[in-house]
């Protein structure tokens, strides 16, 4: 399995336009289901929405042949002395948390085994860590709970057909009057954190499926995205070989000609949007890792795995 990425022109032109529409109303991009629905890309038309073919990015139905990435390298003896060996050059010295060899072979994988951009956002996720937890550890405090608790990113045990571990992402569960950003995205790092101290996720990565089912305008905030955006692209040492949108609302053109701003192409070109026509998952997920909501099999309870996190 490689990493799908897909043809984006119309989506890159859409995003541009929006680009100037940040600070306006919503209602300015699209009047709703039947004047907005088909901003994105009007011809595509696969996976229905609040309209048919609400929104749709990109048609599974033309996804162009894998790329020759592959998810994992194969790592010998000999590649993980040497690559850990010029990794602890560059870096000099250890971080007191989380900073063993085994933590850095999460860099290293993320980035294929280029010890220079391993290094260089290792850097950069010490930084980013600082910045939101200071010297703390990656626990859940009493503070963090509810925003654990809520449920907006679930690790079901489920995984893709490439073998990557599937992401449930739930927006709609945001509540910021249980909350705030800088809260829920403490809770996330936390989250990933764990999912991260799996080594076969460490080598294949994630495919985040994103249910925007009931999701509404006012849980979107600029600032919360942009700064889980840096984080996941930037800081954390993620692959991430997918993101499937699935029930987005009538205003989502007006969110991701915001949200794309803050996406790198190549991520960008791995989001495919594919409407209410849930069967499509099974491009990519088998129906015993799709939850029960979305035509699958998967029961998940979000509760107890949030309970085997580390807690302070």
């Amino acid at each position: 399995c490689g990493f799908t990425e897909f043809t984006n022109t119309k989506l890159e032109d859409e995003a541009s336009r929006g680009a100037n529409a940040i600070n306006s109303e919503l209602p300015t991009v699209g009047g709703g289901a039947e004047e907005g629905a088909n901003v994105i890309n009007s011809e595509l038309t696969v996976g229905g929405g609040a309209g048919e073919g609400t929104n749709v990015i990109n048609s599974p139905l033309s996804v162009p042949a894998e790329d020759s990435l592959h998810v994992v390298t194969e790592e010998t003896p000999a590649l993980l002395e040497t690559s850990l060996a010029t990794l602890a050059e560059i870096l000099v010295e250890r971080r007191p948390l989380d900073d063993d060899d085994g933590f850095r072979l999460r860099f290293l994988r993320c980035m294929k085994f280029n010890v220079k951009r391993a290094a260089e956002r290792h850097a950069q996720y010490w930084t980013t860590r600082t910045e939101i937890f200071g010297d703390a550890p990656l626990v859940v405090t009493p503070e963090l709970e509810p925003a654990v608790a809520l449920g907006v990113v679930q690790v079901p045990a489920a995984k893709d057909l490439c073998g990557r571990q599937v992401i449930n992402l739930r927006l709609r569960l945001i509540n910021w009057e249980d909350t705030t950003p800088e809260l829920m995205l403490k809770a996330i790092w936390v989250v990933y954190n764990m999912v991260l101290s799996d080594e076969e996720t460490q080598k294949r990565g994630v495919m985040i499926l994103s249910d925007m089912g009931g999701f509404e305008r006012n849980k979107f905030r600029i600032e919360f995205m942009r700064a889980l955006a840096s984080t996941i692209q930037n800081a954390l040492p993620l692959r991430i070989g997918g993101v499937r949108v699935i029930n987005q609302p009538w205003f989502f053109s007006f969110i991701w000609s915001i949200v794309s701003q803050l996406l790198s192409k190549k991520l960008r070109n791995r989001i495919a949007v594919i409407g209410e026509d849930h069967a499509l998952l099974t491009e990519w997920i088998s129906l015993e890792s799709i939850p029960l909501e979305l035509g699958g099999s998967l029961k998940n309870d979000h509760a107890a795995w949030a309970r085997g996190l580390p807690h302070a």
